[in-house]
């Protein structure tokens, strides 16, 4: 993964960037910098809203609010100096309950002009954690009915974090890793055990996911991260799925032998996704035929791919025996 960033070539756009890895040492030297640090998009149900003629405008004017939002929620935050480190959590939700009735007015109030006449919001607060609060947003027409599922406001205490922390959780990493998921998982990911990723600002320290009740789409197809990302959740102690969905991508780490090289993971799926052991020896074979040529192209790449599958292996492999021996003994 490329750490180093120029001083003159800072990118203009996050979502690129996003795409090619996570967890970058370098956060606190490009992301201020950035000219524009919104990625992803609207809800399609906010989107269908607007007029063609107007969409470009309003859904500019509607990221604003979302934005001005979770400032106007920090802001009121830090008036309140609520310090989480007392754990008395009684008095954090009276707050923030209240917050939030604060931010739902403010809310609307700027929508006013934005939304069709007689369409308000719903913003009120849901939980905390370590280091952002959750609030959940709807969206009701004139007739009071709702027009979308309703979806999770995260909003962070912290823009940034410079400590080791801040490489896999807060408003940089976790932006991140919502825009890393959704293009490398090659699909929606609202059948997996991740909500949807919809929407965030790193400069106004917002993310927008799916809110997760008994509503959600369920868990028909999930994401192997650990055999496809090389990644791993180390965070459900903290935070369990709710109704078999991760709402909070803080807290996943990288396995020793993760890559964000798309050349070697496409040589290692090509032996991963066979359906036998068979067919995944016979494709390693042909594969180590294939670079006894110094000449052939990507030579490099494949020999990473074959190195990836096998430390892949040997790794379940070592989990399945020190399974075996606890049940052994137990």
């Amino acid at each position: 993964m490329l750490e180093k960033i120029s001083s003159t070539c800072y990118p203009k756009r996050l979502k690129n960037f996003f795409k090619k890895g996570i967890q970058y040492s370098t956060y606190n030297k490009f992301v201020p910098q950035t000219e524009r640090t919104v990625v992803g998009n609207l809800p399609s149900e906010i989107i269908n809203l607007f007029k063609p003629n107007e969409k470009k405008e309003k859904i500019l004017a509607f990221q604003q609010v979302l934005s001005d939002t979770a400032k106007f929620v920090r802001d009121v935050y830090e008036e309140r100096m609520i310090d989480i480190r007392q754990d008395d959590k009684f008095c954090i939700d009276n707050i923030l309950d209240k917050q939030g009735i604060f931010a739902n007015q403010f809310l609307n109030d700027r929508l006013k002009n934005i939304l069709p006449e007689g369409y308000k919001a719903n913003f009120e607060y849901v939980n905390y954690g370590g280091f952002k609060d959750v609030y959940k947003l709807g969206l009701k027409d004139k007739n009071n009915k709702k027009i979308m599922h309703d979806k999770a406001f995260h909003v962070y205490r912290e823009l940034s974090d410079i400590t080791e922390f801040g490489k896999t959780h807060g408003n940089w990493a976790e932006s991140n890793l919502w825009i890393y998921l959704s293009y490398r998982a090659g699909h929606p990911l609202d059948k997996t055990q991740f909500t949807k990723h919809y929407i965030s600002d790193l400069h106004a320290g917002y993310s927008l996911t799916e809110y997760a009740d008994k509503n959600i789409t369920k868990t028909t197809n999930p994401l192997n991260v650990q055999d496809k990302l090389f990644i791993r959740y180390k965070d459900k102690n903290h935070n369990p799925l709710l109704f078999r969905k991760i709402y909070d991508v803080g807290g996943f780490e990288k396995i020793p032998w993760y890559t964000d090289d798309k050349m070697v993971v496409r040589y290692y799926k090509q032996i991963a996704n066979r359906n036998s052991e068979k067919e995944k020896q016979q494709v390693i074979s042909q594969l180590q035929t294939k670079i006894q040529n110094p000449k052939i192209p990507h030579r490099d790449k494949i020999i990473k791919g074959i190195e990836l599958f096998k430390k892949s292996i040997s790794a379940k492999s070592k989990q399945r025996k020190l399974l075996e021996e606890m049940l052994d003994n137990f």
